[in-house]
């Protein structure tokens, strides 16, 4: 449906030999499809605060196949709320398969959010997503 202020397609006729994929829309709406900001510094300074926290829950946990990650980066997508976890494998930990890997983590996805609230001071925890780097799976 058709918004009242849009110019009709006779009128745009009018105006061009053809009418183009671009024509009919407001310039204005281009510069918000556009417009990406980038993380702000209370976003990157929380993400830090997190991987410091993930670092130290998969450090000191019992299982072999978490203690042997390393969290690599931790970015937000697409803002704070949720947050991309990249993990990779130790050089000095076994090989293992990604499935297993990912399985593992999302055993463990409850007590690694709840460590990440304990280590943080907000309102509200973000969600974490897990996600395996390239040499996580070769080691």
């Amino acid at each position: 449906m058709a918004n009242r202020n849009d110019p009709s397609r006779r009128r745009m006729l009018a105006a061009c030999d053809e009418i183009g994929p671009d024509d009919g829309v407001d310039p204005r709406e281009w510069a918000k499809k556009e417009f990406h900001r980038p993380p702000g510094r209370k976003a990157l300074q929380l993400c830090r605060h997190v991987a410091e926290a993930l670092q130290t829950a998969l450090a000191e946990c019992r299982d072999e196949v978490l203690s042997g990650l390393i969290v690599t980066a931790v970015a937000p997508m697409p803002h704070a709320g949720r947050l991309r976890v990249s993990v990779a494998a130790l050089p000095s930990a076994a090989t293992r398969d990604e499935a297993v890997v990912q399985e593992h983590l999302s055993g463990a996805a409850g007590l690694l959010r709840a460590e990440v609230a304990a280590a943080i001071h907000r309102r509200k925890t973000p969600e974490l997503v897990f996600a395996l780097t390239a040499s996580s799976a070769l080691c």
